[in-house]
């Protein structure tokens, strides 16, 4: 993998891991986390103007949902661009073994003054074993470019008739859903690790992103899978740009492993906890620093498994 990923040259590399103890022995840290929520909405309401939903077919999904995709993506670190063979064979490919006995997915469209703003993708399935309608909504994800529009979608999954369960495998841990309830009980939440990244190329892979807080910081990172990646490094962020360089000296402000500054490259990772956890080590004014550089505004999410 790294060799491929460097033959390409590419900075950074990226996966979900198949079990979480693998990857970090070779340099992988966590770069992004999900929720796996379950909705009881006898109990949830979401209040609010929601604006106008309806249901389309997949030839209008195909059309409309790639630009509300790209709006959200371009404001959240972790997502990935899709092009169209991406949306053709993963989005859209429904064959029925892939069901599990749900329905074929249906394609609900949010529009704010007839501009669409949001979208959901869902399945559903029946279910009156007990005498009651006890049906499943299972949400395979939501994409939203405005706060109404959000809201809009929500109100929409919560209100289906017989159909009280809603389950969503895949929440952003930064998903507003929890704030607009009146009970945040009763969104069940299960938080999981998502996206592993890992750094090859430490001065371009921190070149490559944007900045919260300006400073200077030296840094040493230890690499012990591929020691030649590691080093001591200088980074300068001024008006939110970040340039790094490789320099010679054994003063650095902190010291920390290729993992733990792969789990702070998307701008997830909490450098104080990391501290703590005895997996960085220096000055806390320094650290401090350190996880207010890396910090992003928008917690980073990535909508695909692979």
């Amino acid at each position: 993998h790294r060799d491929d990923t460097s033959a390409r040259g590419e900075p950074r590399a990226a996966l979900w891991a198949s079990e979480s103890s693998i990857y970090g022995r070779v340099g992988c840290g966590v770069a992004t986390e999900y929720d796996e929520i379950e909705i009881d909405r006898a109990y949830v309401t979401v209040p609010g103007d929601g604006g106008a939903t309806r249901l389309i077919d997949e030839g209008e999904a195909r059309r409309v949902f790639p630009p509300i995709y790209d709006a959200m993506r371009s404001g959240t670190p972790g997502m990935l661009t899709r092009n169209r063979a991406w949306w053709k064979i993963e989005v859209f490919f429904d064959p029925e073994k892939r069901r599990d006995g749900y329905t074929a997915q249906r394609y609900l469209l949010h529009e704010t003054d007839g501009v669409p703003d949001g979208y959901a993708i869902y399945r559903q399935k029946g279910d009156w074993s007990d005498g009651f309608p006890n049906g499943t909504v299972k949400v395979r994800e939501v994409v939203t470019a405005s706060a109404v529009a959000h809201t809009g979608i929500w109100r929409y999954l919560t209100g289906i008739d017989l159909f009280p369960r809603v389950r969503w495998g895949n929440m952003p841990i930064g998903d507003p859903l929890r704030w607009k309830v009146p009970d945040h009980r009763r969104i069940r939440r299960k938080r999981w690790d998502a996206l592993h990244a890992r750094i090859l190329d430490v001065p371009a892979a921190l070149g490559s992103r944007t900045y919260g807080f300006d400073g200077t910081i030296r840094f040493a990172v230890h690499d012990p899978f591929l020691p030649e990646i590691g080093g001591t490094f200088e980074m300068d962020v001024e008006a939110g740009v970040g340039r790094c360089r490789r320099v010679e000296t054994d003063e650095t402000d902190v010291e920390l492993n290729t993992r733990e500054l792969a789990s702070l490259f998307l701008g997830a990772g909490d450098a104080i906890a990391m501290t703590e956890a005895g997996l960085i080590s220096g000055d806390r004014a320094s650290i401090l620093m350190l996880g207010r550089m890396f910090r992003g505004d928008v917690t980073p999410w990535c909508e695909e498994v692979f």
